[in-house]
């Protein structure tokens, strides 16, 4: 497990990001755990891709899908790559797979 400290203009302090199973994660205060990929909504939805046909993967790259998951801790979703990228540079969650 890799855990690296960073300070961010729009954090109030410095926050942790945690590399463990493959996924990264950055602690909210919402939600004080990581974003692993094996999380139920996660996985549903990646289930949900398969069943389409598509492929899914957690090595970054540029691709028609993207499955996300929401700060909240609520809900994945599948959403387009640039969906995610803005999304993912708002803070409001993680890029768990790449569907394609």
């Amino acid at each position: 497990m890799n855990i690296i400290r960073f300070s961010a203009d729009d954090v109030d302090n410095s926050q942790t990001i945690i590399n463990a199973d493959k996924s990264s994660c950055m602690p909210s205060r919402d939600n004080n755990w990581c974003a692993p990929r094996n999380a139920p909504m996660v996985k549903a939805e990646i289930e949900h891709n398969e069943s389409l046909g598509r492929t899914c993967t957690d090595t970054a790259k540029l691709t028609t899908f993207v499955v996300f998951h929401f700060r909240d801790d609520k809900r994945a979703d599948t959403v387009s790559f640039k969906e995610a990228m803005n999304l993912g540079e708002n803070g409001e969650g993680w890029v768990q797979a790449y569907c394609a």
